[in-house]
């Protein structure tokens, strides 16, 4: 196992501890669930796309732009298909110690400014948020927490 990454065990950990979801996962889109020996487990799929770490990949983000001009292409894409009436998740990730840099923090502005007069048409939300929205969503299209890891909310 790599430091930082989970181990075979971490989801039936999480929820033999109780937690609602983990997000650990860059295998999806969607929510799922994930039957685990300890019970479900919610898991919330994570967008390594958007993230502001791709500053220190060497075919990753240059400039503050690069980041910003991304996550308007991804919005733009999503807001589309919102319209069409397939709505989705995207997890955009500025960290302290790179976006939160005064090199970096034009992106972050950038970022929440095309967000803001997007309005209404995105949900800003925490993960905890999320979670419950996708569960509820899961529950209410009849996929409950022992359907495992083959129905996804799409």
């Amino acid at each position: 196992m790599c430091r930082g990454g989970q181990s075979p065990w971490t989801r039936e950990i999480l929820a033999e501890l109780g937690f609602l979801y983990e997000s650990n996962a860059l295998d999806d889109d969607f929510p799922y669930w994930e039957t685990t020996a300890s019970g479900p487990m919610l898991v919330l799929p994570y967008g390594f796309d958007s993230n502001d770490m791709k500053f220190f990949h060497p075919n990753g983000f240059a400039r503050p732009q690069d980041f910003s001009s991304y996550v308007d292409a991804a919005l733009d894409v999503l807001l589309d298909e919102a319209d069409a009436g397939k709505s989705s998740m995207l997890s955009v990730a500025p960290h302290l110690r790179i976006c939160g840099r005064p090199g970096g923090f034009a992106a972050v502005r950038s970022i929440l400014d095309r967000l803001r007069k997007a309005g209404r048409a995105v949900w800003i939300a925490r993960r905890q948020d999320i979670a419950r929205h996708a569960a509820d969503q899961l529950l209410s299209l009849g996929i409950d927490a022992d359907a495992g890891l083959t129905d996804t909310l799409a």
